[in-house]
C-alpha cells in the first residue's frame, strides 16, 4: 500500500495544530495546507467533512533528495492527511515515503526514502501518543480501527485488542 495512519481523540483544527508540531519535533515544516472541504464548496458546491492535506518537508532531507534526482520534486512534499470520518473520527494519514520514492531508480534514494519513513512513523507514534490509534499496531480498546496498511510489512492490517503499544513502547489510557 502507500500509507499509515492514526485516528486521534481531539477535534479537526486541534489535529492540524498537533499534527504541525508533531511534524517540527522530526524537521518538518508544513509548506503547502490545501483545504479540500473549502475548496470543492467553492468549486463544485459539494459539501463533505473536513479534509485537508499538508504538504510536509524536511528540508535536509528534501535536499538530499533533489541532489540525487532533480526530477524527485514531481514526488515532494510528504503528504499528510488529516480527515474527519463518518462517525466524527479524526484520521491523520501519512504518505509512505518508501512506496513512493520507490518510483526512482537512483543510488541512496531507497535508503533516504526509509529515514523519511522512520521520521513519519516517529511523528505518527507521538500521535498515539497523544490518544490515537496507531494503526498495525496494538489497539487500544474503545478506538475504532481504520486506515492504510502496508501488505507484508509490519504495518500491516492486523488487529488485536490489548492494553499497550509494544513497538512504540505507549500504553492506553
Amino acid at each position: 500500500m502507500y500509507g499509515f495512519s492514526v485516528q486521534v481523540n481531539c477535534g479537526f483544527d486541534e489535529a492540524i495544530s498537533k499534527v504541525t508540531e508533531a511534524l517540527k519535533t522530526e524537521g518538518f515544516g508544513v509548506l503547502t495546507e490545501i483545504d479540500v472541504k473549502a475548496t470543492l464548496k467553492k468549486k463544485i458546491d459539494v459539501d463533505r467533512k473536513p479534509y485537508t492535506i499538508l504538504g510536509a518537508c524536511n528540508p535536509a532531507l528534501a535536499n538530499q533528495a533533489i541532489n540525487a534526482d532533480p526530477d524527485i520534486g514531481l514526488l515532494l512534499p510528504c503528504n499528510v492527511l488529516v480527515r474527519e470520518e463518518d462517525d466524527g473520527a479524526i484520521t491523520v494519514a501519512f504518505m509512505d515515503p518508501a512506496a513512493v520514492l520507490g518510483l526512482v531508480d537512483q543510488s541512496g534514494v531507497e535508503q533516504l526514502a526509509g529515514e523519511v519513513r522512520a521520521k513519519l512513523e516517529k511523528v505518527r507514534d507521538q500521535l498515539a501518543g497523544s490518544g490515537g490509534l496507531a494503526v498495525g499496531q496494538q489497539r487500544c480498546p474503545g478506538f475504532f480501527d481504520r486506515g492504510v496498511g502496508l501488505a507484508g510489512d509490519r504495518f500491516h492490517n492486523v488487529y488485536r485488542q490489548a492494553g499497550e503499544f509494544p513497538a512504540a513502547g505507549l500504553k492506553c489510557r
